[in-house]
């Protein structure tokens, strides 16, 4: 069973601009909250491309989400956010929005040559294409020890948009991540493994009440 221990260091604050950063690196961390130190794009419709949110000249739009979670109502809206992180050491984080239903996430990972690498996961894409085997939007960051990396990431939904933002251990986020897999898989088999026998109840009884609850099962 993955064991959670204590809590990442949290962000130091050095002026207006460093206030946005947040050091990693606490020994034996396995992960931390980061949403309060998510910056929110605030336009309106939001904006189509990564060039235009990274544009130093809207900088003054981004605003801090301050809160343990991102919750902004119904919407369809794309909404763009930013993160700055600074690594204390060489060890690998993960990055993961923890709602499993997002329809589209993509993170925009900053380059040596001044552009970002763009990397997308949600439930329109295939599962397979993901970069972490994982059942919500996680990604693999990569940054440099004791060099601070701008992140934006994109979140376009229909429904409610509400997620926490986690960022962590790498090996630590992966194992929890294949045991809620493997959850997961045990638990349709379970219902699927009822609804085969209930099927067979239908099948001897003939009483509608059986195959609708095996349907019900099924899907």
């Amino acid at each position: 069973m993955l064991t959670l221990v204590s809590l990442l260091c949290s962000g130091l604050v050095f002026g207006s601009d460093a206030g946005e950063m947040l050091e990693l690196g606490e020994t034996g961390v396995v992960s931390q909250n980061v949403t309060p130190s998510l910056y929110l794009l605030d336009a309106p419709g939001g904006t189509d491309g990564i060039e235009a949110a990274a544009d130093s000249t809207r900088a003054h739009l981004f605003q801090p989400v301050g809160e343990t979670d991102v919750h902004l109502g119904y919407t369809k809206e794309p909404y763009w956010f930013r993160l700055t992180l600074s690594p204390a050491d060489d060890r690998g984080y993960t990055l993961e929005l923890d709602n499993a239903q997002l329809l589209s996430v993509t993170l925009y990972s900053p380059t040596e040559s001044g552009g970002f690498n763009a990397r997308s996961v949600g439930v329109t894409r295939p599962f397979w294409e993901r970069p972490i085997v994982s059942l919500t939007p996680s990604f693999p960051l990569e940054m440099v020890e004791g060099v601070p990396a701008t992140f934006y990431i994109r979140v376009q939904h229909y429904g409610a948009l509400r997620f926490r933002a986690i960022v962590g251990d790498s090996e630590a986020m992966r194992e929890r991540a294949v045991t809620w897999i493997a959850f997961n898989i045990l638990l349709a088999g379970a219902l699927l493994g009822l609804a085969i026998y209930h099927t067979c109840i239908w099948v001897g009884l003939r009483q509608e009440v059986y195959l609708w609850l095996a349907l019900l099962l099924f899907s």
